[in-house]
């Protein structure tokens, strides 16, 4: 995958937040077409319910211009006709993941070290997921920037910068090499910013 076709803003959203379409329109709205991937993971939600979700928000997304990703389901990525699959790092091994979905579909691999990225690049996965670069409640010791910049030397493949990423942060992620940035939490009160920054590269 040519890592100028791969959007350079991840929006990371779960199904269960209230209003979730709305303020993902809301989002979209603001920022080009083209700009963005969104993806969703839901880990609590059955297959009916999240394959429901995901077709709701692939019709948003094609409609404003963004790429929909979905997190670890490959039947709901291809059911919802999805544009990637996002692979936990424990999830399916990015080969048996493309013969599942074929060569369409962007696979994405969460990744906490250099190693996993080059497993990742090795074994044909789209793009990266670092994370988390900066400290996050609950998710683990910290890349900081320099460990960001260790993954991105470890790999050709475009990386997306996720945890702790602030406007603030976007600068000294892209300058250790990330090709992007991801936002989980308070996205919609930080994303055109981001957005904005990103594309100055």
């Amino acid at each position: 995958m040519n890592a100028r076709l791969v959007p350079r803003l991840m929006v990371v959203v779960h199904g269960q937040q209230a209003g979730l379409e709305a303020h993902l329109r809301g989002v979209l709205s603001l920022l080009p077409a083209g700009a963005a991937i969104v993806q969703l993971r839901d880990r609590c939600a059955g297959g009916r319910a999240l394959l429901a979700l995901a077709e709701s928000l692939r019709t948003l997304t094609a409609e404003l211009g963004a790429l929909l990703v979905i997190n670890d389901r490959a039947d709901v990525a291809l059911a919802a006709g999805a544009d990637g699959l996002q692979l936990p790092e424990r999830g399916l091994p990015v080969a048996q993941a493309r013969g599942l979905v074929g060569p369409r579909i962007l696979l994405g691999r969460s990744i906490h070290d250099p190693d996993g990225a080059r497993r990742a690049a090795t074994d044909g996965a789209d793009y990266l997921v670092a994370a988390p670069v900066f400290e996050v409640p609950g998710k683990g010791e910290p890349l900081g920037l320099e460990g960001l910049r260790t993954i991105c030397c470890a790999s050709p493949l475009p990386t997306f910068a996720l945890g702790g990423v602030t406007p603030e942060r976007v600068r000294g992620c892209l300058d250790a090499g990330a090709h992007g940035v991801a936002r989980l939490r308070d996205w919609q009160g930080h994303l055109p910013e981001l957005a904005e920054l990103v594309s100055r590269g």
